[in-house]
Parts: structure tokens; sequence; C-alpha cells
């Protein structure tokens, strides 16, 4: 029976062994030490044939996914699958349904002449269907020891290689190289090449979907722990171009029907479509690949990438790279409603975005020409009814950016219903949060102060969409045109009382001279908010007035000055009650 306790014999006081041994007659202690010689040749060839025949197991029916009786608490680790040429893909993730992790922990721990010796000995190291999983557990191993510091994993790979050449590679060619490229690990990529398995130009087709699907398989998404690896990623991908002939503009038979070409792939799955924030450091990977692609065939300006991206949804990384490539990103895009300097403008990593398209001559008062179908019907956020027939039709990219800030700054609770002009889909703005405040905490946003909190995001540099807003004035956006609903954003910023962005929007107009002469900053506040004749004088036309602005500010229809009845003072006689008044009026006799 086993146990986990030392043998009472080694228990013993080393004196009383060397007591023992000095009694000993000289040829019966050299008796004694070829005896243990022996028992230990036994014990571990014994060890061995039972740890071949445990492993033969694991591999072999884990392999081909059959049960066997008598599984001990040893059994199996767990372990990716390995798909022979002619076989189907299994159902589940795994072929391996196994309790423990032991098996990895022997790869782990034994080492490589170890498992040989214990194959050896049951016989599978003769047997191409053990030999051929083996070289995929090592693969396995090399991916997970990166970040601890690597091991001898290679070093097994390549003694196990070697002997699944000299078997003949068999049905392992395909299963082997997917599961190195879907790890992914370079150096596996590299030594299987240098054994033969990776096929050459022979195998084009082969590889070209095998490249897209390995694109495809880590997508990038910000919750995914994927960007340590993305160096190895482009390692792999150069190592492929360059030993199989693939270009980079090849179509896949698979793709044909959408003719996606790798930068198709990379664009639409890694990089194009997602809303997320990406790390700077993606975009010099990003830039690398697309150069690779480009060395490789891929004539970049050939591709139409109002095919290849979304407007509303590209992200800022795929901009920038465009943009380092020499991609034209602006021309391709200028004839539609809405253009990439109006999606970038509310987002959160966008500024570097909107400097490349600036750079490449996009126009800052593009205006966001017709949008059927972006009505934003319902209610808003706060539970107060939309104004009707509001959208985006007419918003430049400073009006959009104007809009959301106050939206998010939102100083009262119905003044900023009608600004609220961006689809919550197409911006990662997030709404405030309720702040808890006791007397002994200063308030940082208050209905006495409405600036407050802008002045606060100023001072610490938080607040990206003030950034963007400073960006298109600095760069000719005028902050008095106006929409199709009337609003400019210099007008929506007096009625809300923001008077930080009143004073940027005055000091960086690029018509203040035009427009307001010689007058001083606070002068020209001082008029906007006193002065309906000023009002009129600059506006363009179709821009709401005062009067007309701040009741749908407040939610309300717009009212012209003649439609309002002003009520005159109304005398009663003695004792009559006025409804609804508290308290009751009386006229004095």
């Amino acid at each position: 029976m086993s146990t986990n306790k030392t043998p009472a014999f080694l228990l013993l006081p080393l004196e009383l062994h060397d007591l023992i041994g000095s009694k000993l007659a000289i040829f019966s202690l050299k008796s004694l030490i070829r005896t243990c010689r022996h028992l230990n040749k036994a014990y571990t060839r014994a060890y061995f044939a039972r740890a071949g025949a445990w492993l033969h197991r694991e591999l072999y029916v884990g392999r081909h996914g059959r049960d066997m009786n008598d599984y001990s608490d040893l059994n199996f680790g767990f372990g990716p699958h390995l798909q022979l040429e002619d076989e189907e893909s299994p159902s589940t993730e795994s072929s391996y349904y196994c309790r423990s992790d032991m098996p990895q922990n022997l790869m782990r721990a034994a080492k490589a002449d170890v498992i040989k010796e214990i194959l050896v000995i049951d016989g599978g190291w003769n047997d191409i269907d053990i030999v051929g999983p083996l070289v995929g557990e090592t693969i396995y191993l090399c991916t997970s020891s990166i970040d601890k510091g690597g091991s001898d994993a290679l070093v097994k790979m390549d003694l196990y290689t070697d002997r699944l050449v000299e078997l003949g590679i068999g049905p392992y060619r395909r299963s082997l190289m997917e599961r190195a490229l879907s790890l992914p690990r370079y150096a596996c990529i590299k030594l299987l090449g240098t054994k033969g398995i990776c096929p050459g130009q022979e195998a084009v087709e082969e590889w070209a979907e095998m490249i897209f699907e390995n694109l495809r398989a880590f997508a990038l998404y910000p919750t995914r722990p994927y960007w340590e690896e993305e160096g190895n990623r482009y390692d792999i991908l150069r190592f492929l171009l360059e030993n199989t002939g693939l270009r980079a503009d090849h179509v896949p038979k698979k793709y044909e029907e959408r003719q996606s070409t790798l930068l198709h792939c990379l664009l639409q799955e890694r990089i194009g479509n997602s809303p997320f924030p990406l790390p700077d450091s993606l975009v010099d990977l990003e830039e690398k690949l697309l150069r690779l692609f480009i060395e490789h065939g891929l004539d970049i300006h050939s591709i139409p990438l109002d095919d290849v991206l979304d407007v509303r949804l590209v992200c800022t990384l795929s901009v920038r790279v465009l943009a380092r490539v020499g991609r034209d990103i602006v021309t391709c895009f200028e004839e539609e409603p809405w253009t990439l300097l109006h999606t970038l403008s509310t987002r959160e990593d966008g500024l570097e975005g909107l400097e490349a398209l600036i750079r490449q001559g996009a126009r800052v008062d593009r205006r966001v020409t017709s949008t059927t179908g972006s009505e934003i019907p319902g209610y808003s956020e706060d539970g107060f009814p939309e104004m009707p027939g509001h959208n985006e039709d007419g918003c430049t990219a400073l009006m959009l950016a104007t809009f959301r800030l106050l939206r998010h700054l939102r100083s009262k609770p119905r003044c900023f219903v009608a600004l609220d002009v961006v689809n919550s889909s197409s911006t990662s703005c997030s709404p405030c949060e309720e702040l808890e405040y006791d007397d002994q905490q200063p308030r940082y946003f208050t209905y006495d102060d409405p600036c407050a909190e802008l002045r606060r995001a100023v001072e610490d540099g938080s607040n990206v969409l003030f950034e963007h807003i400073l960006f298109f004035l600095r760069n000719g956006a005028d902050p008095l045109l106006a929409n199709c609903d009337g609003l400019t954003p210099l007008t929506a910023a007096l009625c809300t009382g923001q008077s930080i962005m009143i004073r940027d929007m005055i000091e960086l107009d690029i018509r203040r001279e035009e427009r307001y002469g010689s007058l001083s900053c606070s002068m020209i506040q001082q008029k906007w908010e006193n002065e309906d004749q000023f009002w009129e004088t600059l506006l363009p036309a179709g821009a709401l007035t005062r009067t007309q602005l701040e009741p749908v500010l407040e939610g309300l229809p717009p009212v012209n000055e003649e439609e309002i009845d002003y009520l005159e003072p109304k005398w009663y006689s003695y004792g009559e009650r006025i409804e609804g008044s508290v308290p009751l009026q009386y006229k004095i006799e």
C-alpha cells in the first residue's frame, strides 16, 4: 500500500548506519551496494514502464477520443485538440477529457531524454499517433512558459519533431501548424519550418486560409489579453509570407465572394470597427504589418476603404495607421453624408486621428449632409422627451463635440435635451456619475456655478471633448455656424452658462476681427449676454435667436415674441376669491 510517510529504515540516525557498515565484511558490503544498484535499475525500469503505459494511454486515448475503463486518479491533463486531415472538427473545444494537469506537469518536470526513454520502453517511440500529439503538447508547453522565463520546451520539441519526421509526419502537418499559429509561438513555427513540416509554395491556397483564420482568431478587443503576443504574430506572418510565396493581395477561395484580402482582414477584424480605445503600442505594430503586406504585393491605394471600414464605427488606431503608410483617408469618404472627422470628434482617443485627418486636408467645417433615419426618437437618458425631428443634419465636427460636452456636463436637469445630437452607439463618452457630497467636501458641480465641472476638467486635463473643441477652433472651425435645428456652438454655450467655453470660442474665432473689431473678450461676452440686437446682427440665417433658443433648451416649444400674451393686473370685487391663489386676495374698499 502506497504511503507518503518516510520509511522507518531511512529515519535511523546516520551514526547507526556507520556502525552497521563498519561491522560488515568487505565483500558483503560490496554485495549490498551491487544489490542496491540492481534494485534501482529494476525499480526505475518498472517506473518507466508504468509511466510509459500511462503516457501512451494519455496521448493515444485522448487523441482518438476513446474511453477506457479503470481510470485512476492520475488521469489525464487538459490539452487542445489535434485534428487529423481526414477527420471532421469535433463539437467540443478539446479532445482530452481529463481530471488533472498531470501530463503537462510531467512534460514540464521531466527532461526530454527521460520522456523518450519512457516511450522507448513502452513502444510508443515508434508510434506516430503517440509522437504526433507529443509534439503538440510541447508546442503548448512553449507558449505556456513564455512568462516564466522560458524552459527546455524547445529542446524537447526539437527532439520529438525529429522523431516525427523520421516516422513520416503523416496527417499531423496541418494540425501542428494550426496549433502553433493559433497560440501563437514564432519559435515553434520557425522550428517546424526548419524540419520541413511547414509547407512550401505548393500550398499557397492552404496557407492563405490559415493566415486569415489566424488574424480572425486574434481580433483585438480591449477585454482580451492578447496584446503582449502581438510581436509574436508579426514574426509569424513575416515568416509565412517569406517562406510560402503568399502575396498579401491574394484572395482565398473561401473569401472570393467578398473579395477579402489580408488588408480587409486586418482592418475589419483587428483594428477597423472597434469603438473602444486601443493602446498606443499597437500603432507601431499595425504599421509594421501594413508595411509588411505592402512589401509582399499589396497595393494599399487600390482598395476602396469605404468597402472595408464603417465610417460610423472606425477606430482612431486604423486612421492613424493608414495615414502613416500614406493612404488617403479623407477623399474616399468625402461624398458620404458622415465623415471620419465627425466620427472621431466625440471619441476619447480621437485627437491624434483628427490631427492626421486635418494634415490630409479634411475640411474642418464639413457638415453632415443628410442622415435619413438618424432622428433620435423617444426620451433622453434623463427621462425628458426629446425635441421632435431633432437629428444630426447640418452638424460640423465642432458642433458634435460641443453638444456632446454640454450634454455631458448637464448643469441643469432639462437644459440639454435638445443638445443630445450624437447617437450613443457612436461615442464612448460616458455620462457623468452622480456624486455624493457632504458639508465637509467642496462642491465641484453646483447649479450656482454651471461651469465649475468644466473648469475642474480643464485644470486636470481630463476632458478630452474640450480638447477636441479647442483643436477644431485652432484649425479654423466657425463657432457661429448653425445646424438644421438652428443651434450654434457659441449660442448653445451662452444659454447654458459655460463661461470658459464662451471665452475660448470668442478668443479663437477665425473671424473675430471681422465680427467684433477691437472689442475685448469680456465686452463681447457682455454684449452676447445682454443685447438681443447683437444676436440678430451676427447670427447666420436660420439660427435661433435668444428668445427662440432658450425655450428650446428648456424643452419647450419655441414662441415668437408677438405671440406672447402679457397678462394685465385684474381687480376683483370685495370677497371674490381668485381660484388657485394662496392666500385669498380681496379688493380693499
